[in-house]
C-alpha cells in the first residue's frame, strides 16, 4: 500500500504502471517500475514497525542505472506495450544490456587480480580448445566473485553455453 501511495503521491498511476522485478535487499525491498510513459525507476522500500515506507525512487538513465535493471524494465516495458502501445521500444533496452555485459566480459582479463586471472584463462583455454572465439561471443549474464565465475553465452553459431567455475586455493598450515 505505501508503493502505490508513494506512487500516486508524485502523479504516477499504479494501476497502469509495471513492475519488472523485486526482491530483497538490505532492511527491505528493491524494485523497477515503469510508469505509464515508459520511465523506469529504482525502488527502494524498507520497513519500519510494521510500516512499509518508499525511502528512494531514483530514474533509470542510460548507460550505468539502466543497465543494472536492463532484465526487469524490458519486462515491465514490453508488459505495457501490450496492454498500451506507445512507440516505445523495449528491445532497445535489452539489446543496450547485452551490449555492455558483452564488452564487459570481452575485457575482463584487464586489469584484474591474479585470482581472477587465472579463472579467465581456464575458461579462455576450454574455449579456445573448442574453436570458439571469446571476442564473438555475446554475454546474456555473468558474474565474479571472489573464488568463482559464471555467466552464459551465445555463440555466433546460435550455440549456449553456460559456466560456472570456482578455483580452489590451498590454505598454508
Amino acid at each position: 500500500m505505501a508503493i502505490r501511495e508513494f506512487l500516486t503521491e508524485r502523479g504516477i498511476d499504479p494501476n497502469e504502471s509495471a513492475v519488472g522485478e523485486w526482491g530483497p535487499e538490505q532492511a527491505g525491498e528493491v524494485g523497477v517500475l515503469v510508469t505509464p510513459d515508459r520511465t523506469a525507476f529504482e525502488l527502494e522500500v524498507e520497513w519500519w514497525d510494521g510500516r512499509i515506507d518508499v525511502i528512494s525512487k531514483t530514474e533509470l538513465i542510460y548507460p550505468d542505472l539502466l543497465l543494472l535493471w536492463a532484465q526487469g524494465a524490458f519486462a515491465a516495458m514490453s508488459l505495457l506495450e501490450e496492454e498500451t502501445p506507445t512507440g516505445a521500444r523495449p528491445l532497445d533496452i535489452l539489446v543496450d544490456y547485452l551490449r555492455d555485459s558483452s564488452d564487459r566480459f570481452r575485457g575482463y582479463p584487464t586489469g584484474i587480480g591474479s585470482a581472477r586471472e587465472d579463472y579467465w584463462s581456464v575458461l579462455a583455454a576450454h574455449f579456445i580448445d573448442r574453436s570458439i572465439a571469446l571476442n564473438t561471443m555475446v554475454v546474456f549474464h555473468w558474474g565474479s566473485g571472489s573464488d568463482e565465475i559464471g555467466g552464459g553465452l551465445l555463440d555466433a553459431q546460435g550455440r549456449c553455453f553456460h559456466f560456472t567455475g570456482s578455483l580452489e586455493v590451498p590454505s598454508q598450515r
